[in-house]
């Protein structure tokens, strides 16, 4: 087996590290390599056929077709433009765009602000939906914004910041991606969450319908409906697991819902949706808290906060209109 095959099939099996991605990546762009590549990966591209589009091995077995569509390189003049040839070029379009993130060329996050337009909900405010230009709804969450690109039809890349829930427009030939906290989720038209808030430990992705692809640091996932990733903003260690979608956007209605949510996240919630700063005293005594509970879109701070006190054996103070502490009392 040569180097380059092996390289190729830890990269299926998800043992490459960042040393390894980096040759593979360059032996990939080795024009030298061009006839190796198309004499042990042939095969699979042909046997991939039979592999749903959108799934891990389907994605794997086409990104061998990748170094063809960079270089131009003459694909055979039996290859007619047919329906096998719309699946190559979607498959192509969709691994190119994972080999881009995962290879660090997205280039999204290097463009000048001026190339971006923002939108943005600030803390304390009202949920707002927004339709792009390429038709894909957004609804932005309490203290988040949103920029994507002017040429947007084009290039369909997003910086999020904060919570959002997407439906994306179909588009197979433009893979819509969406960059937060050093992490990228590419799809081409499905419906989904993400949680991205920089002051928090963790990123949540959740799928409502169709397929995601989302790659950090540390790993890579595909999801489908009523799938959940928790991704750690810290080294982007995944964790994977199947939860049914309705309750990830009940935001969007004004609603707080919390399931087993750890009160130092609950806490960092309230000061969005109500724009406030909270202090806690003694915060170790809050370490092993979870809260599970939901509030009404119509629900005020003093109605939230009273409930917390009854349920979690806290008290606390207000000051003015913009300042809480709380603190835990002995039992």
């Amino acid at each position: 087996m040569s180097e380059l095959e092996s390289l190729w099939k830890k990269y299926r099996e998800g043992r490459l590290n960042k040393e390894e991605k980096k040759e593979l990546l360059t032996a990939l762009e080795n024009s030298e390599k061009a006839d190796e590549l198309d004499s042990f990966l042939k095969v699979e591209w042909m046997a991939s056929n039979k592999v749903k589009l959108g799934t891990q091995v389907g994605h794997d077995r086409l990104y061998e077709l990748i170094q063809n569509r960079i270089s131009n390189k003459p694909l055979g003049a039996e290859r007619r433009m047919d329906k096998w040839w719309k699946d190559y070029r979607y498959a192509v379009a969709v691994c190119l765009t994972i080999l881009l993130l995962a290879g660090s060329i997205f280039t999204a996050y290097n463009n000048a602000e001026s190339d971006f337009i923002t939108l943005q909900v600030p803390a304390g405010g009202q949920v707002k939906s927004f339709t792009l230009p390429d038709g894909s709804k957004v609804w932005l969450n309490v203290a988040t914004s949103l920029q994507y690109q002017k040429d947007f039809v084009e290039h369909r890349n997003i910086r999020l910041f904060g919570e959002a829930y997407f439906e994306v427009a179909k588009n197979r030939q433009s893979p819509f991606t969406v960059a937060f906290n050093e992490h990228k989720l590419v799809v081409t038209g499905t419906m989904f969450n993400i949680k991205a808030y920089g002051n928090e430990d963790s990123s949540s992705v959740n799928v409502e319908e169709g397929s995601v692809n989302v790659i950090s640091e540390a790993d890579t996932s595909s999801l489908v409906q009523n799938d959940r990733l928790l991704i750690e903003n810290k080294g982007g260690k995944q964790y994977k697991s199947t939860k049914v979608f309705g309750e990830a956007s009940k935001w969007k209605l004004g609603e707080m819902v919390f399931d087993h949510t750890p009160m130092e996240q609950v806490l960092k919630t309230l000061e969005r949706q109500f724009d406030v700063t909270i202090a806690v005293e003694d915060v170790t005594k809050l370490k092993d808290s979870n809260l599970t509970t939901r509030y009404q879109a119509n629900a005020n701070l003093k109605e939230v906060l009273d409930g917390l006190a009854y349920l979690q054996n806290l008290e606390y103070r207000m000051y003015a209109s913009d300042s809480v502490t709380i603190w835990k009392l002995d039992k």
